[in-house]
């Protein structure tokens, strides 16, 4: 770095840059101490050493430090509050050496350019030709898309609530409101939506609240918590074909869903419940020998 010609590019730098006296002191005083250091690239001053050369404050130092930094005349990194920080002055020889770089390249560039565009120019022409209309056929089909897309109407699925309202009862009673909203809160409206229609299915007569409300509890207790586990689960029963019955029978089973099986099954106990003992089934009275399972209510 050659000292002179850096304080009279730094001179001529501030008719377009202009600083305040105590900024321009401090950039002298870095070059003072980076001259007696030899130049290096990073040397290390006290903030002590600088506020004693400028007769300054400390807060008054890192505001003159950081104009010079944003100016783009130094650099500076912290090293701690135990070990002084390290400066590099950017020096303007060589941003005189980068610009010539700079020029040339340019001018290298733009011959490079040239020719290489005259060249590639037929080429690139025709595969743009090509691109272009295979855009065009896209954007056609696009629009088209959208404009039936317009017009077709959107049907919006229904909620759980308001299949109710369809299949089951118009206006649902007080506590078969309070169920619902409690089933859709905890379980999801998918789940609700899915036990209404299997409601429905199932059902011999009308579908009613008690179905519905023995079917979720059922499905509930056999840890049924989305529609996929509903579907399992009705799918297992309605494959079953054969039952066993007591005392070694085998009769055929109805096509019912498992809900509805439940629902028609008569509790033998004062509270609604099945006999204790009775294990994973029971039998419904009667001769048809049919299998009934508990509803776990």
């Amino acid at each position: 770095m050659n000292y002179i010609k850096e304080l009279n590019a730094f001179t001529n730098w501030l008719e377009t840059n202009p600083l305040d006296a105590t900024t321009q002191c401090l950039w002298f005083h870095l070059m003072s101490i980076n001259n007696k250091c030899g130049w290096s690239e990073w040397f290390t001053v006290a903030n002590l050493t600088l506020q004693a050369k400028l007769s300054i404050s400390e807060r008054s130092l890192q505001k003159y430090r950081n104009t010079l930094v944003q100016k783009g005349r130094i650099e500076y990194k912290k090293q701690g509050t135990q070990k002084a920080g390290k400066y590099r002055i950017i020096p303007f020889e060589a941003e005189t050496k980068e610009q010539a770089k700079t020029k040339l390249t340019a001018k290298f560039s733009v011959k490079y350019t040239v020719k290489r565009t005259v060249k590639c120019s037929a080429k690139y022409a025709v595969k743009c030709s090509t691109l272009i209309k295979h855009k065009q056929k896209h954007k056609q089909k696009e629009k088209q898309q959208q404009k039936q897309q317009k017009k077709a109407p959107v049907q919006k699925k229904m909620t759980a609530y308001e299949l109710y309202q369809n299949t089951i009862r118009i206006f649902p009673s007080l506590p078969e409101q309070a169920a619902l909203e409690k089933w859709i809160t905890v379980l999801g409206d998918d789940f609700v939506y899915k036990a209404i229609e299997e409601c429905c299915k199932s059902a011999d007569k009308a579908p009613n609240f008690r179905l519905l409300e023995k079917m979720i509890n059922d499905w509930v207790s056999q840890g049924a918590r989305t529609v996929e586990d509903i579907d399992r689960l009705q799918a297992a029963f309605r494959n079953k074909n054969l039952t066993v019955i007591k005392g070694g029978t085998v009769h055929g089973t109805t096509g019912k869903s498992l809900g509805s099986s439940m629902a028609e099954s008569e509790p033998t106990e004062k509270h609604g419940g099945y006999p204790s003992g009775a294990g994973d089934t029971s039998i419904a009275k009667g001769r048809t020998g049919r299998l009934h399972k508990p509803s776990y209510l």
